[in-house]
C-alpha cells in the first residue's frame, strides 16, 4: 500500500525539517500549498482566491476572502475545457473532474465554501495516487476517512516556537509573537469553520509530536516507523 501522510503543524515547531526528512526517507511527494494552489488554479479557481485562502493576517479568512471575491471582475478566470494536465508528478483530471463543480468566476458573491470544496477535491485526487505527504490545508480533515492515511501533528511549546522563528527569520520578539498568534488563530479558525474539528485535538491524529520534547531526527524516525506500520495494516498485514 502506498503511504499517505498528512501533517498539521504549528508555525515555528520545526515541521519543515521533519517533512523534508520524512519525504526523503519514504520517497514521498510533498503536496504543499504551492502544489495545491497550482492544481486549484488549473481547475479554474481564480489565483487571487487561492492566495487569500492561505491568508494569515489580522482579519478572519472569511472576511478577507469575501472582500476579495466581491472585487473580482466578471469572467476573470474561466475553467479549462475537458483535458488532463500535469502538476509535478501528478496527472490531474482538470475540467472533467472539477469544472462542473466550480462556481462561476463571474459570480462575485460566491462564498469561500466552494473554493474550500475544490481544494478538498484536489487533495483527495492527489492522495488517491499515493506516495504523498500532504502539508496543512485541512488534510487531516479531508482524508480522515481514508484508511491508508496517517495523520500527524507537529507542535512545540510557545517559547520554543518563538525562539525558532526569531532565529530563522531574524525577527524581533514582538514581530515573531504577532506572527505566531496570527498563524495559530488562522489555522484554528479554518479547520473549525470548514471541517468542524478542533485543530489541536490529538484525537484527530495518529501521532502528535512535540519538538520541544524530542529532536527533529527523533520525530522523523517516529513518523517513518509509524507510516510503515500503517501501510502494512492498510494492506491487510501483507506489507507496503
Amino acid at each position: 500500500m502506498k503511504p499517505i501522510i498528512t501533517v498539521s503543524r504549528q508555525m515555528g515547531a520545526g515541521a519543515e525539517q521533519v517533512i523534508a526528512g520524512v519525504s526523503k526517507t519514504l520517497r514521498l511527494t510533498v503536496v504543499d500549498r504551492a502544489v495545491i494552489g497550482r492544481s486549484a488554479v488549473a481547475a479554474g479557481v481564480p489565483s487571487v482566491a487561492f492566495q487569500e485562502l492561505a491568508y494569515e493576517g489580522q482579519r478572519t479568512l472569511v472576511q478577507r476572502m469575501l472582500q476579495i471575491m466581491q472585487s473580482l471582475p466578471g469572467g476573470a478566470t474561466s475553467p479549462r475545457d475537458q483535458q488532463r494536465d500535469t502538476i509535478g508528478p501528478f496527472t490531474m483530471p482538470f475540467g472533467g473532474a472539477f469544472g462542473s463543480s466550480l462556481p462561476s468566476a463571474s459570480d462575485t458573491r460566491a462564498t469561500m465554501d466552494r473554493y474550500v470544496e475544490v481544494i478538498g477535491m484536489v487533495i483527495r485526487d492527489l492522495a488517491r495516487q499515493g506516495n504523498v505527504l500532504v502539508v496543512g490545508q485541512g488534510g487531516q480533515s479531508i482524508l480522515r476517512d481514508e484508511p491508508a492515511a496517517m495523520h500527524v501533528q507537529i507542535i512545540s511549546t510557545f517559547e520554543s516556537r518563538l525562539q525558532r522563528l526569531m532565529d530563522r527569520d531574524g525577527l524581533q520578539r514582538n514581530e515573531a509573537l504577532r506572527r505566531l498568534q496570527v498563524s495559530d488563530d488562522a489555522r484554528e479558525n479554518y479547520v473549525r469553520k470548514y471541517y468542524g474539528l478542533d485543530w489541536l485535538d490529538p484525537r484527530n491524529y495518529h501521532l502528535t509530536l512535540n519538538t520541544s520534547k524530542m529532536s527533529i531526527q527523533g520525530a522523523i524516525q517516529t513518523i517513518v516507523g509509524a507510516a510503515q506500520e500503517q501501510s502494512k495494516l492498510a494492506s491487510g498485514g501483507q506489507g507496503a
